[in-house]
Parts: structure tokens; sequence; C-alpha cells
């Protein structure tokens, strides 16, 4: 009986408990640091089994057909959307799956000297790729700001005015910054077509603000022309609801569970197919007038961009005038993510989090002691653990031809490791169980978890 009672508790045990388990103790030999409680090793497994359950929600029949629907809106411009790292911007509710999003301090891609063009090698390397594609392209740099809390813009700008980098009001800033990346993202595009002998675009980029509090979008920020999606929400609110059947914010307490994912990407998606076919459509005309100088394919983009996030904020009901608490209304992040390359972990799960994909070792450093700034300001629980997984990905269908593709990308991980544990404040707050890293390998694909790897052994 008792080997039986033991089998089935075996069976019940988590994936990565034993991994997770050696791991952490070969590491402990290495570093003095106390026991990892248990309940923080419950959240990592929690932080993992959630992560999981939306990759195969991703994965599934029933989103693909959606996705399949919304690229088709889209059309064949190449979306890119770059974010800060704010753990309050949700990438699935925001943008969706149908565009492809970067994520970096406070969207603040390296720029050269003169500020003309971008130095960030890794982000200039998707410019290549998409060159060779062939594909018009079309960025949008996004800074973001709180409509409603002046103290909740964003922390690496903010950081920035305090230490003397920038100087003005927050957002201010922010949305200038935006506005050097969009100039010098279309220098180096462009120069880049230039040099594979294509003809350069007229036009590559545009920045965008977004809200915090509403998930609304604005463009051309703080202009006379500028047009915020939330009035606009609130304007197509009773059309959308007689035309459609949908009430305002029908989803308002789901929008962030799971279970209901599928019902909310439904709705989603027929309110932006209605949006962007009216024959009157204010979005449209305003991208007519004010962004002639984009093609029929990037006007086409930029009109999805637009109106689904205005289906976003109708079906939420985040556009609302009274505001309501929500789990991306304020700091709430529950741990951290860095990945040498590719995307990031996490990127889909509905909790808070940080994530970044830095371009050296500096920058890693630079991001997650920001994070954790932010994690002690906004800290819940004095003396909790802080988690940062270390996120590795891999393809799973080149993996067993191309052993080197994850050879490099692990090379690049334990580097990323060891320069962790080579930071003294890092390291201190590892001793004091302040912090636990947690490597693991995710498919690329999907962001499924598939081992916890113990880089331990690369210590000395």
């Amino acid at each position: 009986m008792k080997e039986q009672t033991r089998k089935e508790a075996q069976s019940t045990e988590h994936p990565f408990l034993l991994s997770l388990k050696q791991y952490l103790d070969n590491l402990q030999k290495k570093i003095n640091f106390p026991e990892i409680r248990e309940a923080t090793r419950g959240r990592i497994f929690e932080i993992i089994d959630r992560n999981n359950l939306m990759s195969g929600i991703l994965e599934g029949p029933n989103f693909l057909a959606i996705l399949e629907e919304e690229k088709k809106l889209k059309g064949n411009a190449k979306v890119g959307v770059i974010l800060c790292i704010d753990g309050r911007l949700s990438i699935l509710h925001q943008f969706g799956v149908a565009v492809n999003t970067k994520e970096v301090a406070g969207s603040l891609i390296g720029l050269s000297k003169d500020k003309k063009t971008i130095t960030d090698r890794r982000f200039i390397s998707i410019l290549e790729q998409n060159a060779d594609e062939g594909r018009e392209l079309l960025e949008i740099v996004t800074a973001h700001k709180s409509s409603r809390h002046k103290n909740h813009g964003c922390g690496r700008i903010s950081l920035g005015i305090s230490e003397g980098e920038f100087i003005g009001d927050a957002d201010v800033v922010a949305w200038t910054e935006a506005e050097k990346r969009v100039v010098a993202i279309e220098n180096k595009y462009n120069e880049i077509l230039k040099s594979k002998g294509k003809a350069p675009q007229n036009k590559v980029a545009i920045a965008a603000m977004v809200d915090t509090d509403t998930m609304g979008l604005t463009l051309n920020y703080n202009q006379d022309n500028q047009l915020n999606t939330t009035d606009l929400t609130l304007e197509l609110a009773s059309d959308i609801n007689q035309t459609l059947g949908h009430d305002f914010g029908s989803m308002r307490e789901s929008f962030t569970n799971p279970s209901s994912f599928i019902e909310y990407s439904k709705k989603v998606l027929e309110i932006t197919e209605y949006l962007m076919s009216a024959e009157s459509n204010r979005a449209r005309n305003y991208i007519n007038e004010n962004y002639s100088d984009l093609s029929d394919q990037q006007n086409q983009a930029l009109l999805f961009t637009v109106c689904r996030t205005i289906a976003n904020q109708y079906v939420t009901g985040l556009a609302s005038e009274e505001e309501f608490y929500h789990p991306y209304l304020e700091h709430n992040e529950r741990y951290m993510v860095v990945s040498p390359v590719g995307k990031l972990f996490g990127r889909f799960d509905f909790e808070q989090s940080f994530g970044c994909v830095p371009k050296d070792r500096k920058e890693m450093l630079e991001h997650i002691k920001i994070e954790l700034k932010l994690l002690d300001k906004n800290r819940k629980e004095e003396g909790e653990t802080d988690i940062l997984f270390i996120s590795t990905p891999i393809n799973l269908i080149i993996s067993e031809t191309k052993g080197t593709t994850i050879t490099l990308a692990e090379d690049a991980a334990r580097v990323y490791f060891q320069n962790l544990l080579e930071d003294e404040e890092i390291k201190q707050r590892i001793e004091k169980g302040l912090l636990v890293i947690v490597p693991i390998l995710v498919d690329e694909n999907s962001g499924k978890v598939l081992k916890v790897r113990d880089y331990s052994i690369h210590l000395n």
C-alpha cells in the first residue's frame, strides 16, 4: 500500500520538479543561498503551467482559424511593433498575434551618435531579413503613458529623467524618443533596401502612444490632428451594439481568463471586420488624410491595427469613461524573462511579467536592474523571492538536423547566466534568497517550456 501511495504521489509531481531540484542543488554547491521556499517553487511551476496552457490554446484549431482571418484583414504588409518591457502592456490584448512585437526598455532602440540611424544589430537583422523577403514593411514605434495616473508613466523614461539622460515631461520625452526611432528605422531600412538593389519605401515607420489604463492608441499624440481610439470607441459603441449585438464591456470580468480567450478573440475579430468594412469609417478617413504617404498595403495594416484596438477596448470595456480595476492597470509583474535570441517565454501570459531580448550583456543587466527596482517599488509581500527565467527558444523542426542552432543559442544563454552571477548586486540578491534564476528551453513557435536546464556547471 505504501509503495502504491508513493507511486501515485510521483505521478502527480510536476514534470520539471526533479530537473529544477537538481539544478538548484548543484547551484547551491557553487553559491550559498537559502533553500528555495516551497511557495516559490510553486510559483515557478504555476508560471510554466499557465504559459503552456496558453501555448496549447494558441496552437489549437479554434484560435488558428481566428488568426488566419486576422491576417487576411491585416493584409500582406509585414507589421512590427516596438514596445516597452512594461508588464502592463499585454501583447495578446493590445496587438494580438497577427503582428510581430519587439520589447525594449522605453522602446529605446539604440541610435547612432547623430540619431539618424539605429545601431541595434539584432533589430537590423530583422530589417535585413524583411528586405530579402520583399514584403512591404510598417513599423509602429510605441511610447506609453497613463491617462489617469500621473505617476504611472514609463519607468525607463522616468529613470532617464532622474539621471539627467532626458529633460522634460516623461510623456513628452517618451513620444519624442519614439519619433526619433521612427526616422532612424526608416533611414536604416531604406539604406538596406538600396544596398540590395531595391527601391526604398516612401514610408517605413510611424509612432503611436499606448495608454496603459485603457489599452488605447493615440496617433499624432499631442497634435491638433491626433486620433484617440478611446474616444473613437465610445463614439462607435452604439453602432457596434446595434449592428452586431455585442454589449460594450461584455467581457470586462473575463478577458484575462484563458478559458474565455477563444470567445474574446471571436468577438474582437467580428468587430474588427465590421469596422474595417464599414462604408463610413472615421479611422479610414483619418489615415487617408494624415498618412497619405503610406502604400495601400501599409494603409490596410494600420487600419487593421486601429480597428482591432477599438474592438479590444469595446469588448473589454476599457474605453469606459468610468475607470475600473483590471489586471493591467497597475504594475503587478510577477516574474522576469531574458532571452539571448528569438521570441520570449511568457509573452502571451495573462499575468504581468517583464521580458527582454537584449542586444548585449550591458543592456541585459540594465534591463534586469530596472525591472528589479520596479519589483521592489511595487512589492506586495516583503521578502518575496523574485523569479528570473533565462529563456532559450529552439525550433523543434530543425533541431534534429541542425543541432548547432541549439548549441549556439544555449552558449549565449550560458554566457548570460554567468554574467548575471558575476554581477555583485544580482549575486547578493541570490545569496539572500531574494532572487532565483531558472534557465529553460522553450519551443520557439509555441512558447511551450520543454526543459529546465542546469547551467551551474559552467560557474567557477
